[in-house]
């Protein structure tokens, strides 16, 4: 018996017999050619591109990995998923959105009336300093995009800026529930048995398995840690 080849397929044969005979003729071959190792290639990419269209992969609310679906999954809702996120992709949107931010320092908005422009200066004396005017058409129209955004939406932050996002529309890489920190200001977590609290101060990645809490509970259970380590009950 021998196993002969034609691009994906393959099958076995009597080596020599009639079929053997039938299939050479045909075509077939007794080992795979590099045009038919290209011709997989493409067939599985392909498949994998049909697969993947209108697929997020989606972790479970500790970002532990789950699955990936399509967009509107019953089980997306059901298991309450977020989009998976590896610890590399959250650092790398961080930073690109620090960088991103880093670049607009120094620049003002200038204007010739019409159009309006990023610049550190104007790039003749035709722009202005600020912003072009805003008639009441585009001030009502503002309004209602905004609320538009709003209603129903709940706030994402990256640790930077927030956003709002329907139900079901796909989270940005690096985004988490919640609102952006304020830099002076303390937050603290705690694990779900209250064993352990952590202080963070301004902008910081919220701790993976924790929740936040607030400044009372946090004392609250300070309190108990400190008399559990001191041997008081």
């Amino acid at each position: 018996m021998i196993e002969i080849y034609f691009l994906s397929s393959k099958t076995t044969v009597k080596l020599y017999s009639e079929d053997f005979h039938n299939y050479i003729e045909q075509g077939w071959k007794t080992c795979r050619s590099s045009d038919d190792y290209e011709y997989i290639r493409r067939n599985g990419n392909a498949k994998n591109a049909v697969f993947w269209t209108g697929r997020n992969r989606y972790a479970t609310q500790d970002g532990v990995y789950f699955g990936s679906y399509l967009k509107g999954d019953p089980i997306i809702e059901q298991y309450d998923l977020i989009l998976y996120r590896t610890e590399k992709q959250i650092e790398q949107n961080l930073c690109r959105t620090k960088l991103a931010a880093a670049a607009k320092l120094g620049t003002n908005i200038y204007t010739n009336g019409i159009d309006e422009i990023f610049a550190s200066e104007p790039p003749d004396q035709s722009w202005k300093l600020g912003r072009k005017p805003r008639d009441s058409e585009w001030e009502m129209k503002r309004k209602e995009a905004y609320l538009k955004a709003c209603k129903g939406a709940k706030t994402y932050t990256n640790g930077l800026v927030n956003t709002f996002i329907q139900e079901g529309d796909p989270i940005p890489d690096g985004f988490y529930l919640g609102m952006k920190f304020r830099p002076n200001t303390v937050y603290y977590y705690t694990n779900e048995d209250k064993s352990e609290l952590l202080e963070f101060k301004g902008y910081h990645t919220p701790p993976d398995g924790m929740m936040k809490i607030s400044v009372a509970k946090a004392m609250t259970i300070n309190r108990k840690l400190n008399k559990h380590n001191q041997g008081i009950v």
